[in-house]
């Protein structure tokens, strides 16, 4: 095991990507006398998702979710694989920007094929609503979950799997990706567009008039739109023309979206979302009443209001978090 240690430092990918596929054979062959090299092969495996080639990465995860998804291993201990292998890839992340940037993805949705997608997410969103000190790295790493959970195919059956939160196991899925998402106030407002939370969005809306407005506030919201412009949001685009018992959603939804409206500045997203709107039918107008109980939201057991104070609790962490560095960089200037 030590020399096929060695050979993974190769500079050769097709030697790297051999040593991993015969490491993977011997997990899946003989797991129980393999896995006493576990705890020394873990490090220079998370080593190897560093690798400049794509392939010897996705070929170090294969052989990571080995060791983690051990037919042998029961619920409990898997979780506390998860954790382990999950916090260890969050410190690598965390350390590299760049890291981040050019292999985040390709190794976030790789793992959602190879493991559970719906553990990986719950345990990554426990991980960072644990996070205190490095909120700004917090929300970087939300916004990176909620794209791909929004974007890549990987991900199809988690998003269906939140868009039915009167289903328990989902409503549990979704508060414990909101505490999480929460660091991060578009991708707070793009899970709950998936969850067809449309009442709680429109509330959302409301509050964001009172957030600090910055360049990557707005980048956010234009993407969000360019979004909703997708097919993974035509659900959403179809609720505004029900009429179905005066559709609550339809009125919540277009009360949202008008409220994203006026946040934009007259760029290509708003003429977009304007365009959008002005297709709907204006039956959900002002004085429509609707019964608030019909909605998907007030179906459900989540208590919304509990999230929507703890949204608000984490923006104002961060909104000190910000004054603190800013009286920091104006001290190092003296």
């Amino acid at each position: 095991m030590e020399v096929l240690r060695q050979y993974l430092g190769h500079s050769s990918v097709h030697t790297k990507v051999a040593v991993l596929k015969w490491i993977h054979h011997l997990f899946t062959e003989i797991h129980e006398e393999m896995s006493i090299h576990s705890v020394s092969l873990f490090p220079v495996l998370l080593g190897v998702l560093s690798d400049s080639s794509d392939d010897v990465v996705l070929q170090g995860l294969v052989v990571l979710a080995e060791i983690i998804n051990s037919t042998s291993a029961d619920d409990g201990y898997k979780q506390t694989q998860y954790r382990k292998f999950l916090v260890s890839l969050l410190n690598l992340f965390s350390e590299e920007k760049s890291f981040l940037e050019n292999k985040g993805s390709l190794i976030i949705r790789q793992l959602c094929v190879l493991l559970n997608a719906e553990l990986i997410y719950r345990t990554f969103a426990e991980i960072i609503c644990e996070e205190t000190t490095n909120i700004k790295f917090a929300s970087t790493m939300v916004r990176t979950l909620n794209t791909i959970l929004l974007t890549a195919s990987e991900l199809f059956d988690l998003r269906n799997s939140l868009k039915d939160i009167r289903n328990k196991k989902s409503a549990t899925l979704f508060e414990c990706l909101y505490k999480c998402w929460a660091h991060c106030p578009v991708s707070t407002l793009s899970l709950c567009l998936l969850a067809q939370c449309y009442q709680h969005v429109s509330a959302l809306v409301v509050i964001f008039g009172n957030l600090e407005v910055t360049v990557e506030f707005l980048t956010e919201i234009d993407k969000l739109v360019q979004l909703i412009e997708s097919p993974i949001f035509a659900s959403l685009r179809l609720t505004l023309i029900s009429q179905e018992k005066k559709c609550p959603d339809a009125h919540y939804l277009a009360q949202a979206l008008f409220g994203i409206l006026m946040l934009l500045p007259q760029t290509d997203a708003f003429l977009l979302l304007k365009n959008r709107l002005q297709c709907v039918p204006m039956y959900w107008g002002h004085n429509t009443e609707v019964d608030s109980s019909l909605s998907v939201e007030n179906q459900s057991s989540i208590d919304f209001n509990a999230l929507l104070e703890h949204f608000q609790k984490v923006q104002e962490f961060h909104h000190q978090q910000r004054m603190i560095q800013r009286r920091k960089s104006i001290l190092l200037w003296e």
